[in-house]
C-alpha cells in the first residue's frame, strides 16, 4: 500500500503513475464509486480559506500530488510523495 502525507489537513496518496492506474482499475472492476481528485499550491492554498473544499479533499477515495510545490511540502515535511502527475499523465 502506498504511503499517505497529511498536508493541511488534507491527506495525499503516495501514488506513482501505475500504482494510480492500478487503483482506478480495482475501483471500476469492484464497481465501487470513488472520488479521485488532485492538490497542487494553488489547490492547497484556497483550501486554506475554504473549509469546504478542505473538507471535500480530506474525504475523497484517492488524492494525488498534481505539483512539484506539494512533493517539495511533503520532503519539507519529513516525507515522501512520488514525483507530480497531471490528469494528462494517466
Amino acid at each position: 500500500m502506498a504511503n499517505q502525507v497529511t498536508i493541511q489537513s488534507i491527506p495525499v496518496d503516495g501514488l506513482d503513475l501505475s500504482e494510480l492506474l492500478a487503483r482506478t482499475c480495482q475501483y471500476i472492476e469492484s464497481k465501487q464509486r470513488a472520488t479521485i481528485a488532485y492538490v497542487n499550491i494553488h489547490v492547497l492554498n484556497t483550501a486554506v480559506s475554504d473549509p469546504n473544499l478542505t473538507e471535500f479533499l480530506a474525504n475523497v477515495d484517492t488524492c494525488y500530488a498534481d505539483g512539484k510545490g506539494v512533493v517539495l511540502g511533503a520532503k519539507v515535511l519529513g516525507a515522501y510523495l512520488p514525483p507530480r502527475m497531471t490528469g494528462a499523465d494517466w
